[in-house]
C-alpha cells in the first residue's frame, strides 16, 4: 500500500499526471468472478454500496458519458450495471434481453463494454490501472484486464499489480503475451534496516540495540517495523523470535477493550466499517467506547481510516497490515 501510494502520488505531481483507477483485493471475496473489476469501475463512476438503484445508474451514465460517443454510452453503461451491480431495465433493448437469455453472450458484451471504456478514457489521456492485493483476485478479471492490454497495446495504458509471491501459483501464466515487467521485493539491506531503525529510535539507543534489531528482522520490513515499535516502547533486550511472535506480543499489550475492537473489526476481515463493528459490540457505553478505540486504534498505527469509503456515509477502516 505504501510503495503505491508513494508512486500515485508523484504520478500525480507531474505535468500530466494519469488517470488512476484503483481496486484492492479482498480475503473474504477472493475468486468471486468479476471480484476485482466491479469496484474499480463503481469507484471511477464515484458509485458506492447502499445508494439506491437509479443513483448508481446516473453515475455511470454520467461516467461513460465524459468520454464515448452519444452514440455508444447507453449500450456501454447497460453492460457496464451488469458488472457493477446496478442493471438497467432491459425494455425493448434487444442486445441486453439476448445476452440475459445467455451467458456467454453476456460475457462478450461485457468484455466489449469494459474494452470501448477504457479505449476511450485512453484517448483522453494516461490510464493507470492498479490492482493491489491480486493475490486476492479472480480469473476474469485477470482476463478483462488482459483483454485491455492486448487490444490498447499502443494506447497510453499502464497496469500495476501489487500481489504477494503466491501470484504465481494462483496465475501462472498472468498476461505472459503482454509486455510484463516482474519488479520482485528484495529483503532490505542491513545498511538500510539500519538507517530506518536509527531514524526511528534516534540517539536514545545503542548500538549493539540497533544490531540486534537489523539482526532479527532479517530484511523484513513489516517484522522490522514492528521489532522498532517494541524497542521503542522499552521492550529493547527481549526480541520475539518471528513475525507472529511480534505480534502475539503487541497484541497482548493492548488494553481488553482495544483488544475487543480489534477482535470484532477481524470479523470483516483485513477491510471492515465502523458502523459494523459498532452493531457487533452491541450499544450503550460499550459502543460509544469501541468508537472512542477505533480512533486510539488508528493513532497507534494498528489500523488506518480511508479517505473513500464502500458504502455511502459509513467510515472505512483497514488493518495496517493483514
Amino acid at each position: 500500500s505504501r510503495l503505491r501510494y508513494e508512486l500515485v502520488r508523484d504520478l500525480e505531481a507531474t505535468d500530466n499526471p494519469p488517470q488512476v483507477w484503483i481496486s484492492r483485493g479482498d480475503a473474504i471475496s477472493a475468486g468471486s468472478p468479476l471480484g476485482m473489476l466491479a469496484p474499480l469501475i463503481r469507484r471511477a463512476a464515484g458509485i458506492l454500496d447502499g445508494e439506491p438503484l437509479e443513483a448508481r445508474r446516473d453515475k455511470l451514465r454520467a461516467r461513460v458519458a465524459v468520454s464515448l460517443a452519444p452514440e455508444d454510452c447507453a449500450r456501454v453503461a447497460r453492460f457496464l450495471g451488469e458488472i457493477v451491480g446496478a442493471p438497467f431495465e432491459d425494455g425493448d433493448d434487444v442486445q441486453l434481453k439476448s445476452a440475459r437469455r445467455d451467458a456467454t453472450l453476456m460475457g462478450d458484451q461485457m468484455r466489449r463494454a469494459w474494452d470501448e471504456l477504457v479505449a476511450a478514457e485512453c484517448a483522453r489521456g494516461p490510464l493507470l490501472i492498479v490492482l493491489e492485493d491480486l493475490h486476492w483476485g479472480d480469473l476474469p478479471t485477470v482476463s478483462f484486464i488482459d483483454a485491455a492490454l492486448r487490444n490498447l497495446r499502443e494506447a497510453p495504458l499502464m497496469v500495476l499489480a501489487l500481489a504477494r509471491p503466491e501470484i504465481k501459483d494462483l496465475f501462472p501464466k498472468l498476461w505472459s503475451e503482454r509486455a510484463v515487467v516482474p519488479l520482485p521485493l528484495a529483503a532490505l539491506t542491513s545498511k538500510a534496516s539500519e538507517k530506518l531503525a536509527r531514524a526511528a529510535l534516534g540517539e536514545l539507543v545503542g548500538k549493539g540495540t540497533i544490531d540486534r534489531v537489523v539482526e532479527r528482522a532479517g530484511g523484513n520490513a513489516f517484522f522490522l517495523e514492528e521489532i522498532v515499535r517494541h524497542v521503542a516502547a522499552g521492550g529493547g533486550e527481549d526480541l520475539p523470535e518471528s513475525v507472529l511472535a511480534m505480534v502475539g506480543v503487541r497484541l497482548e499489550s493492548l488494553e481488553p477493550e482495544a483488544r475487543r475492537v480489534l477482535r470484532a473489526a477481524s470479523v470483516f476481515g483485513q477491510v471492515f466499517w465502523r458502523g459494523g463493528v459498532l452493531a457487533l459490540l452491541g450499544g450503550g457505553d460499550d459502543k460509544t467506547l469501541a468508537g472512542e478505540w477505533l480512533g486510539e486504534l488508528t493513532l497507534r498505527e494498528m489500523i488506518t481510516q480511508r479517505s473513500e469509503g464502500k458504502f455511502e456515509g459509513e467510515r472505512e477502516f483497514a488493518f495496517h497490515h493483514a
